[in-house]
Order: structure tokens, then C-alpha cells, then sequence
């Protein structure tokens, strides 16, 4: 009776270790990096992953709010996350409520690293690439830094800065999303079904959605 207890301890120690092994790993949001260029007419072309897979994989095409002119990109992409936000609060006002409070803190908690590759977080999934793209690794989400020291988010800030606010607006939508998610179900393995929410929410879907058909789509993506 004392092994089989004994064994018991050792398996669910065992699972809970590998859940926060994850969790310590960060959760990745991933940029997709296009060279269409050539040595004598250099094209790189930025754009964030789950942009470009709302179309190619989900057949679901971005419907951006049109942002007023700002100061800068970041203002605009925060500007058109709280309008995408503003379409969620009529069907979903206490998630969007959550989305909107951590989206306006993104920057703040954000740490831009220049001149650096962020180690990549293997939570992609199932996906596809376009000939010539590949991913690489964007925002590194840290749900629990370990100090005042440390940062919430970690961000290549060569690769955002490539991009236009669109696509820096998606990258806030992306990791809002992620945080509520992995603070429902931290031991969250896969972004997929946190890309599939943001491109229902940039394409306006979720408009389109009866009540219950939206919370049997948040209840089947765990959100």
C-alpha cells in the first residue's frame, strides 16, 4: 500500500514538473520573415505567424479597424487592438474587458531586446509556411517573471520593428489571447488554438457567431 502511494506521489510530481517545466520555458509568438529579395534588390517582409494563417489555413480574411494617425507604430497597433477589442466587448464584454487591461500594459511590461535571436519556444503545432518564409521567434511570453528585474514579455526588437501596425497589433492580440489561456490551463502546450481565437477576432467572425455557437467555440479551444 505504501509503494503504490509512494509510486502515485512519483507520477503526479512527475506530470505537475513537466506542466511548469513548460511554463518556465515562456510561450512564443512567432514571426513570419520572407526574403524575396536578391544581393542587388534586397525584400524582407515581416508579418506576424497568425496574420498570415488566418487566410492561408482558417480561409478567414483580416478585417482591421482603419486606425487615426499616431505618433508612431506602436500607437497605431494599440489603437487598432482596442477597436478589434471594442467588436469582442458585444458579444464578450468581460473578455474583452481582460484583453484591453493587459494589452494597454503590453509595452510597459515589454523588455526589446536588439541585436539578439530569442530562443525558440517549440509551441507552433500544426502550421505551413509560404515558399521562401520561415519563422522566427518574436515575442518570448514569461508568465512569471522572476524578479522586478525581469520582464513579462521579451521582444526581437529587429523583427518588430519590420513590422507595420497591423501586424504589431496582432502580435498584442496574440499574446492578450495566450495570457488569458494559460491563465485558465497553464499547462497550455500549443499556441494553435490561440492563433485559430485571434484570427476569428481580426477577421470579425466572432460577429457573425450566435451565442451559442461562440461559447462552444471558446469551450472547444479552452479559452
Amino acid at each position: 500500500m505504501r509503494l503504490l502511494c509512494l509510486l502515485t506521489i512519483l507520477v503526479f510530481s512527475s506530470f505537475q514538473a513537466q506542466a511548469m517545466d513548460w511554463i518556465d520555458k515562456g510561450n512564443g509568438g512567432n514571426a513570419l520573415y520572407c526574403d524575396f529579395g536578391s544581393p542587388a534588390l534586397p525584400w524582407i517582409e515581416v508579418r506576424f505567424f497568425d496574420n498570415y494563417e488566418s487566410l492561408a489555413r482558417y480561409s478567414l480574411s483580416p478585417a482591421f479597424p482603419l486606425a487615426s494617425a499616431a505618433a508612431d507604430k506602436d500607437q497605431e497597433a494599440l489603437q487598432i487592438v482596442n477597436d478589434v477589442l471594442f467588436r469582442l466587448a458585444v458579444k464578450d464584454p468581460a473578455r474583452a474587458q481582460n484583453y484591453m487591461l493587459w494589452s494597454g500594459t503590453f509595452l510597459a511590461e515589454a523588455r526589446f531586446v536588439a541585436g539578439s535571436s530569442l530562443l525558440e519556444v517549440p509551441d507552433s503545432g500544426i502550421g505551413m509556411l509560404p515558399t521562401g518564409c520561415s519563422l522566427k521567434q518574436l515575442i518570448v511570453q514569461n508568465p512569471q517573471p522572476l524578479s522586478k528585474y525581469d520582464a513579462r514579455y521579451f521582444v526581437a526588437s529587429d523583427l518588430w520593428n519590420k513590422m507595420d501596425s497591423q501586424n504589431r497589433a496582432v502580435g498584442i492580440l496574440h499574446e492578450v489571447v495566450y495570457r488569458g489561456a494559460l491563465t485558465k490551463n497553464p499547462a497550455l502546450k500549443s499556441s494553435e488554438k490561440v492563433r485559430l481565437f485571434v484570427a476569428l477576432l481580426i477577421s470579425n467572425e466572432i460577429s457573425n457567431m450566435q451565442d451559442q455557437e461562440y461559447q462552444s467555440t471558446l469551450s472547444s479551444l479552452g479559452l
